[in-house]
């Protein structure tokens, strides 16, 4: 997809393997989000996908309180079929603090950075 959306990626997994197979059961939440996660670390020779000693610290915190996980009946299913990255609070990359608070250092620069990227592009 092109918003680069890990959520995206794992519902259209999860559903696509359902209406392919016809079977509802098929891709249930937990295979989608292994594939987003420990299976694509896997797939990558990524030493991450899973919280464990000695491996990379990468990790996504997510607000409990934002909409797109309440009711918190199943937080899995929630995280696949229902959460956008409004849902993701604070990323960590190999113990590094990317973003805090849904903030991120220097995003007012980073997004006029990629606009002016965009506009040199689009020049072309």
């Amino acid at each position: 997809n092109n918003n680069l959306s890990m959520f995206d990626e794992m519902k259209n997994c999860a559903i696509l393997a359902k209406e392919e197979a016809g079977d509802p059961r098929v891709c249930p939440a937990e295979t989608a989000f292994a594939v987003a996660t420990v299976n694509g670390a896997r797939a990558f020779g990524i030493d991450s996908g899973v919280i464990e000693a000695g491996r990379l610290a990468d990790l996504v915190l997510y607000a409990l309180d934002s909409l797109a996980l309440t009711p918190a009946h199943h937080q899995v299913s929630n995280l696949v079929y229902a959460a956008d990255s409004s849902a993701v609070d604070t990323v960590i990359c190999d113990g590094r603090i990317l973003m805090r608070g849904r903030k991120v250092p220097g995003e007012t620069e980073i997004i006029a950075e990629a606009r002016a990227a965009a506009a040199r592009l689009g020049s072309r």
